[in-house]
């Protein structure tokens, strides 16, 4: 009897080590997963910033040509938004949440 009692517990024993060994191994599946998708937002970030760079700086050489007030009206527009861009792709690779998905003049 108390050797069905001991094999009972040690049974016992060995699933519950199993279901934390299968809990901790969770939590370092979700953590790889989140460092990995991180890296991804990183790397779709870097991609485009050359991209967001080239539209300020066009838009910059068209600013410095152009004397129609209703052009350089549009001009700086299309800097806030670069700019809010680069902000939006810094925080979204930082992980953070959007702080600014309510201020673009579009959402409105």
């Amino acid at each position: 009897m108390l050797t069905a009692f001991f094999a009972v517990t040690a049974i016992l024993g060995a699933v519950a080590g199993l279901v934390l060994a299968r809990g901790r191994l969770h939590a370092l599946v979700l953590q790889r997963a989140a460092e990995l998708t991180r890296e991804r937002l990183a790397g779709y970030a870097h991609s485009l910033h050359q991209p967001i760079q080239a539209i300020e700086l066009y838009a910059s050489a068209l600013e410095r040509r152009v004397e129609a007030a209703e052009v350089r009206d549009i001009l700086a527009r299309i800097h806030d938004c670069v700019a809010e861009a680069k902000a939006r792709l810094a925080h979204l690779v930082k992980g953070d949440p959007d702080p600014l998905s309510d201020t673009h003049p579009n959402s409105k």
